[in-house]
């Protein structure tokens, strides 16, 4: 089906969208449990529920002068009347768009299964297996208090393509995530009475499929590298420290992402990279310090 004439590209900036929102109560639970088979075998299990978040707030739409400029085209062309037997509505052809906004954010819930081998009496090997229900992040729904001009040209583009991603006051980015299991393995070593050394290493799987890369989640399969101590300053006060590196690095060809460089016609709900090759990288550096005391 033709596509409606419009002075607009599939590189064109159109707008910038601003969303805060927040909910400031979410309900989850975890629970674990330790079993000392023997002297040299600790078994363990941990449980996160999933917790779910309706968050609410305030958007802001701002559009540029040239998609403003072909909106007011479309109605002083007599084209926006047409356009909500398209799945659309009237267009406001307006500089900025503003009202309230909803979503809901998922936490998947987790899995953890772990062991712990004292192979030597100062070194101790510690295993460990993780699964995170990421298919819980199929789609990112976001629903608008009124209809929005980019979403109203949306849905009529959509429409004419086959494809469901938005209507007039409701943007919906598709990611068909998948679960995930991993596995970790990590020493300690009990350089004296008051020091202990550790090290770890976890190569992250991950949960976006190869055709479906994108840049909202940019991590790919990681390696996630770990280091640190223990320290027991003297009975009451004990000091724990670690610092960690994560590497990921993905590449994808032109149109391989359904979820970012598509080549399908009419996708404008969310391909930034529309028939692009693109590449990410992500270096993270983590460190962690935290003093106990007990009184």
């Amino acid at each position: 089906s033709p596509l409606p004439a419009i002075d607009l590209g599939p590189y064109d900036n159109v707008g910038l969208l601003t969303m805060e929102m927040e909910d400031l109560f979410s309900v989850g639970f975890s629970f674990g449990m330790l079993w000392e088979a023997n002297d040299w075998l600790t078994l363990g299990f941990s449980y996160k529920s999933e917790s779910v978040s309706d968050l609410e707030g305030d958007y802001s739409m701002e559009y540029t002068s040239n998609f403003v400029k072909t909106m007011k085209g479309l109605q002083e062309g007599g084209l926006d009347a047409i356009l909500p037997l398209l799945d659309g509505g009237r267009v406001n052809a307006t500089d900025v768009e503003k009202g309230t906004v909803k979503t809901e954010y998922i936490v998947p819930q987790t899995v953890s299964f772990g062991a712990s081998l004292q192979v030597m009496p100062d070194l101790k090997v510690n295993l460990d297996a993780k699964w995170i229900e990421y298919s819980r992040w199929d789609e990112l729904t976001f629903s608008f208090s009124q209809n929005n001009d980019f979403l109203t040209l949306a849905s009529v583009i959509n429409t004419l393509a086959g494809l469901d991603y938005a209507d007039p006051d409701e943007m919906r980015i598709p990611r068909k995530y998948e679960d995930t299991w991993s596995w970790a393995i990590g020493a300690e070593y009990q350089w004296n009475d008051n020091i202990v050394l550790r090290a770890g290493y976890e190569p992250r799987s991950s949960a976006i499929p190869e055709d479906r890369t994108d840049l909202l989640f940019p991590i790919g399969d990681a390696d996630l590298f770990t280091a640190g101590f223990g320290w027991r300053y003297d009975n009451l006060t004990q000091v724990e420290a670690a610092i960690g590196y994560m590497h990921s690095n993905t590449k994808t060809d032109a149109c391989e992402s359904v979820n970012a460089n598509s080549c399908r016609e009419g996708d404008v709900v969310y391909n930034p990279y529309f028939a692009t090759p693109f590449e990410n990288e992500v270096n993270a550096y983590l460190v962690a310090l935290s003093i106990d005391r007990k009184f």
